[in-house]
């Protein structure tokens, strides 16, 4: 298996087209936003990959810290306090939509921890190809956080909101997820978080099929109810 700046960059022109599509969609059901966004925001998070990978095959180091710490930030912040608040948009049962903002909370903090120190010490991260994917070495908090604890951590607060949401849709994605991590850690561990970000930037078209189908599902409803009235 290969990855390359081709692949990055056609990945993030599909995702976000798609992505822009789905969002348009879910108008029909605006507590499906948040969630319908998250292939258009992967898509740009590819893209950024396609930037490291430039920088990479043109041995420009500027090129290659800006597209990883952009790609970073998604990676290691945003997503980790994102996918709990859209589970929380989508969740009608109160338990469950408490305990996804509560999710919200530790993923600001805890993605905050992650990131904003690589902001200010440069020297905390390195990027370099290995057999054809891109491992991001970053040694967070300086390295005081062991790598398979601080993957524990994240996997927590992404997974469980996704795997226990009251919508089958939602929990399907998170097995996939959660099936895509595993294969990720057992197969590319020397690349896990651009392998396991790309898996799930591939699997989150079935994002866009979801919400075409809640899209087609309220246009159903809406004419029936016209046909019924009139």
């Amino acid at each position: 298996m290969c990855f390359s700046e081709p692949v990055s960059f056609t990945t993030s022109v599909i995702l976000v087209s798609g992505g822009i599509y789905s969002i348009n969609q879910a108008f029909s059901n605006k507590e499906y936003l948040p969630f319908a966004c998250v292939p258009l925001i992967f898509g740009i998070q590819q893209g950024f990959e396609g930037v490291v990978w430039k920088g990479i095959n043109s041995g420009s180091s500027s090129t290659i810290y800006f597209g990883a710490m952009t790609f970073l930030f998604f990676s290691h912040w945003f997503w980790l306090f994102w996918i709990p608040f859209m589970i929380s948009c989508l969740e009608h049962n109160w338990i469950k939509k408490m305990i996804c903002d509560y999710f919200v909370v530790i993923g600001i903090i805890y993605g905050a921890f992650l990131y904003i120190p690589l902001l200010f010490n440069g020297d905390w991260l390195v990027v370099d190809a290995i057999r054809g994917s891109i491992h991001y070495h970053a040694r967070f908090l300086g390295g005081s956080v062991p790598v398979e604890l601080s993957r524990l951590l994240y996997a927590m607060i992404v997974l469980i909101p996704l795997c226990t949401s009251s919508r089958m849709d939602v929990r399907v994605w998170g097995i996939l997820i959660s099936f895509l991590a595993l294969i990720s850690r057992l197969l590319f561990n020397y690349a896990f978080v651009s392998v396991w970000c790309f898996f799930t930037a591939l699997i989150s078209v079935y994002i866009i099929h979801v919400v075409l189908k809640l899209s087609k599902w309220s246009s159903d409803i809406d004419r029936s109810n016209t046909e019924v009235g009139s």
